[in-house]
């Protein structure tokens, strides 16, 4: 038996309009007493998305996911789907590497859950585990400079493409800090803007260093990989990423396609 899944778990993972690419599961895994049942998936080569059901008041908390070629290594998060009383989503800013069909061969593993109280927070340990295999949906790379000078600085784009979720971008600026990029009270580096100049909010956005940390110095440490993710406008249209910094701007024209 597959599960429905309700309009408010695809709009909590910005997969609205998108439930045919989303694969259906019903497994159940069950440890320190809670059977978890996964439900449901999406990937494509920005971000991964699982969706659970039965958790009940908890909150899916430590979450591993492996792939063909080992972990996946990304930025997360995840939360119960209110009002879908014991649904839960958790998604990766990352993509599996999938095989030569497009597949990708997934080990999920929860080994936390949590549930929020007013002043505390109570954990739940366990080893829920799920293996299944999901289609990798496309991406479809978009116009854009190598690089360009930003004012006193410099950017690289690494990756600028749309997915059938999300406008992905992955760049390098030289010359800045990741904690002056990105932080409380830092204007964003970059923004994305339909015709109107009306801003679209990013659903996962980040600055790291470019290095591993045993070769940071203070040359290294002014080097900032950032990542973002925009929600795809369904309808499409014509849009700009604007950057602003190091005393400089520079805007890259978008056209995104309507999805089919």
């Amino acid at each position: 038996m597959t599960h429905p899944f309700s309009d408010q778990d695809l709009a909590a993972a910005h997969l609205t309009n998108l439930e045919s690419m989303v694969s259906r599961f019903s497994i159940d895994s069950t440890s320190s007493g809670l059977t978890i049942t996964l439900i449901g998936a999406y990937a494509d080569p920005a971000r991964t998305v699982v969706f659970f059901r039965g958790v009940g008041g908890y909150q899916v908390g430590s979450v591993a996911v492996t792939d063909n070629f080992g972990l996946i290594n990304a930025g997360s998060s995840g939360r119960s789907i209110k009002p879908s009383i014991g649904d839960a989503y958790y998604t990766l800013d990352g993509g599996p590497r999938p095989g030569s069909d497009g597949v990708a061969h997934l080990v999920i593993n929860v080994s936390d859950v949590a549930q929020y109280h007013v002043n505390s927070v109570s954990h739940l340990a366990g080893n829920w585990t799920w293996s299944i295999p999901l289609k990798v949906q496309g991406a479809t790379a978009l116009p854009s400079p190598t690089e360009f000078a930003l004012g006193r600085w410099y950017a690289s784009i690494e990756v600028l493409e749309v997915t059938p979720s999300v406008i992905h971008l992955r760049a390098v600026i030289n010359g800045v800090s990741p904690g002056d990029v990105v932080g409380p009270g830092i204007p964003e580096v970059v923004t994305l803007l339909d015709s109107s100049e009306t801003r679209t909010n990013f659903i996962a956005g980040d600055a790291r260093i470019v290095v591993p940390k045993q070769l940071v110095n203070p040359v290294t440490y002014q080097n900032s990989s950032i990542e973002y993710q925009w929600p795809r406008p369904a309808n499409g249209g014509t849009f700009q990423l604007r950057f602003l910094g190091g005393g400089g701007s520079y805007a890259i024209p978008l056209t995104i396609e309507p999805l089919s």
